[in-house]
């Protein structure tokens, strides 16, 4: 029995390091499966290899790093279609009859949904249990082509077609049939600190003397969209007090102008209302989410946009200053693997 498709279910179950691992084998499966720990190496670097999982290098104090193992996507349907097969030996009928009880089905093994932070987006993550991992746009975008996200969240606009995340997919995903499908239209602009102390009323105000700014990461949304904004005003980005200082998320953002920590940031009316900021207005962007055909068209992909529909979300939606959701749930357009065009549609 190869030991690669039974690591993997484990490795499903939860994240795990190479000795956890050794350990899960030698008290749940002997004597049906036994490895030693060159085998086991040896066969974490072919799902590696074969992108089937991820390795994330944790630090500890007074000791190496260890490597952690996590499932791509690709290795997640590689469980699923494995548990579905007729086992080839009674050990790997055993082995496999165990994995099954420990870890779901496909149509239940959670979404990972990445990319830029949205206070809706968190809350329908939530709602259907899918994992989050809050990045930024273009740092999703890559996720995905590595085939380490089932969705992302992005709102990346290309100044030169006045178009959303399309390019940027072209570039990025280059290898895969993507669909974009219209998540909300947001209002965005300047969280200012409360009663705007520094009379912040737009972006070229950020260029006075004494003026803090609190920046989102290199590759998000936020950061581009703000760069477009101050170069527009023919201002230097690069010339702003605080440029360079980031985090990570809205709320982290909003901590710190609350705190005092800055002045003035990129963020949401949403985030402004939620913590009693000021709120310059400066416009609306439209927030997508960026997926893959094959997975818009599964069963996972089905209950979650049949979530997007549902009362529960749209009433939820409504309680955020700011947010349209009059074609939410509408595809984009379309992105196919090798065409240099994108075909615009407007229905599921």
């Amino acid at each position: 029995m190869s030991p690669l498709f039974p690591l993997l279910a484990l490795i499903a179950r939860a994240d795990a390091y190479g000795y956890e691992l050794k350990r899960a084998i030698d008290t749940e499966f002997a004597p049906y499966w036994k490895i030693d720990f060159a085998q086991l190496y040896r066969s974490l670097a072919k799902l590696r290899e074969q992108k089937l999982v991820r390795v994330r290098g944790i630090g500890r104090a007074g000791g190496p790093e260890r490597k952690q193992y996590s499932l791509t996507r690709r290795g997640r349907d590689a469980v699923t279609r494995w548990l579905h097969e007729p086992a080839n030996s009674r050990e790997e009928f055993w082995v496999k009859a165990r994995c099954i009880k420990s870890i779901a089905a496909s149509t239940q093994m959670p979404l990972l949904i990445a990319g830029s932070d949205d206070p809706l987006l968190a809350h329908l993550a939530q709602s259907i249990h899918a994992q989050t991992n809050v990045l930024g746009s273009t740092a999703g975008l890559f996720t995905l082509a590595q085939q380490q996200a089932d969705v992302v969240g992005s709102h990346l606009r290309d100044t030169e077609t006045d178009e959303y995340n399309v390019s940027f997919v072209q570039h990025l995903v280059a290898e895969q049939d993507i669909l974009l499908v219209e998540f909300t239209v947001r209002e965005y602009g300047l969280l200012v600190a409360r009663g705007n102390p520094k009379s912040i009323r737009g972006v070229r105000d950020l260029a006075r003397q004494g003026a803090r700014l609190l920046n989102r990461p290199v590759g998000s949304g936020a950061r581009l969209w703000l760069q477009q904004h101050v170069r527009a005003a023919r201002v230097d980005p690069t010339t702003l007090q605080g440029w360079s200082n980031a985090a990570t998320t809205y709320e982290a953002i909003a901590r710190a102008l609350v705190a005092e920590q800055a002045d003035a940031a990129p963020g949401l009316r949403a985030t402004a209302e939620q913590f009693r900021l000021d709120f310059v207005p400066l416009g609306q962007e439209r927030f997508d989410l960026v997926v893959t055909r094959e997975l818009y068209e599964s069963a996972r992909g089905e209950k979650l946009f049949a979530q997007l529909q549902t009362q529960e979300f749209r009433a939820y939606a409504r309680t955020l200053s700011g947010y349209d959701i009059s074609h939410t749930g509408r595809v984009i357009a379309e992105i196919r693997y090798g065409a240099k065009k994108f075909n615009t549609k407007r229905t599921r």
